[in-house]
């Protein structure tokens, strides 16, 4: 009888462990769902910041006067964007579609000083290189508080010649591919940030020495930087901040016009690439240069085929990136009861063009102060 009630107790307590495993398998399955569907919207929604910062930037950049994106803020449930352009700010709602983004009505928070008009001394030396000297950023004051960016101009002074690595020059945040120059020489003084450098010796680099003498008051300066540590919130209006970097390391100068120069904030260079699109400011300026100053259409064919080239390859390995990031996995907590129940179960260079020729050019004040 003992026997017996111990072979169906057994026999009971296996039906009861093995309903168990069907229950917890049930279970883990629906848990899975819903992990799996929780995973699925954190990479839609990491994949959708990088989407949405690019979709404005295009849609600042292709405007007629460029306008700084500064950050893309949550507020209330919506979104907004916070843009300086020629002297002031603004903030924008953003609606997102699910291949677009719609900015709305533009308004303006505050408004700032505008920056130091930029003017560019070009020299030739002794050895026949030409060599610049600017004023190529500026800190800037609003009406709230000062974006300070005078410790910023420091810092990347202060590595550049620990570490020898200066800047190079460039056309229009076009990369390395449109280098028309190397910086040997970053210093602050006061508020203003001053560069030299000398120009390298190609048609686009050759073009914009002629265009910098000729006409000094359309061209100006933009510099881009990596930043390092993270930044500072000022209050810049009422419940609006921005973001202001003290510390990066400076990697390149800009030519571009002026209008489109000012470094109103001087907002970190955010670009994931080295050459950006060859869009129609880009196309603009270089025909400008050109017209009025001597660059070769054939240099211009040129710099857009490496412009386009670069911009194939950038899009092909940033598909395959974006594959690759959604490959996650995770680590169930009750993994280790499922694995035992089972193992019981079982038991198993171009050609030159015409040389520039040197100009008389009106000195800049001389710095004061720091340099």
């Amino acid at each position: 009888m003992a026997a017996l009630y111990a072979s169906e107790r057994g026999q009971q307590m296996g039906e009861d462990r093995q309903t168990i495993r069907d229950l917890w398998r049930k279970f883990k399955s629906m848990v899975n769902i819903a992990l799996d569907a929780q995973e699925k919207i954190e990479i839609d929604r990491a994949l959708s910041m990088p989407r949405l910062y690019e979709a404005v930037s295009t849609a600042l950049w292709e405007r007629e006067t460029y306008a700084y994106l500064l950050d893309v803020y949550a507020d209330d449930g919506g979104l907004y964007a916070l843009m300086a352009e020629e002297g002031k700010l603004y903030r924008a709602s953003l609606e997102t579609g699910s291949d677009e983004v719609t900015m709305g009505e533009w308004q303006q928070v505050t408004e700032i000083h505008e920056p130091v008009t930029q003017r560019m001394t070009v020299q030739r030396q002794a050895d026949g290189q030409w060599r610049w000297l600017n004023i190529s950023g500026a800190a800037v004051l609003n009406r709230v508080g000062e974006i300070d960016s005078k410790a910023l101009f420091d810092n990347m002074a202060r590595r550049a010649a620990e570490s020898g690595e200066y800047p190079y020059r460039t056309f229009y945040h076009m990369g390395e591919a449109f280098q028309i120059g190397q910086a040997d020489f970053l210093a602050r003084d006061g508020a203003l940030y001053i560069t030299s450098g000398l120009f390298d010796d190609n048609p686009l680099a050759r073009a914009v020495v002629r265009a910098v003498q000729d006409e000094p008051e359309y061209w100006g300066d933009s510099i881009g930087y990596l930043p390092v540590g993270e930044p500072d919130m000022v209050e810049v209006a009422e419940g609006v901040e921005v973001p202001v970097y003290s510390d990066g390391i400076h990697r390149e100068i800009s030519t571009l016009p002026e209008q489109n120069a000012a470094s109103l904030f001087t907002v970190p260079s955010v670009q994931q690439q080295e050459v950006q699109r060859m869009n129609a400011k880009v196309l603009e300026a270089l025909e400008r240069l050109r017209d009025e100053h001597g660059l070769e259409q054939e240099a211009i064919d040129a710099l857009v085929d490496v412009a386009d080239q670069t911009n194939r390859s950038i899009e092909d390995e940033d598909l395959i990136t974006r594959e690759g990031d959604q490959e996650i996995e995770t680590d169930e907590p009750a993994q280790e009861l499922d694995e035992e129940a089972e193992d019981e179960e079982s038991d198993e260079d171009p050609e030159p063009d015409a040389e520039p020729q040197e100009r008389e050019q009106d000195e800049p004040d001389a710095p004061e102060g720091d340099l």
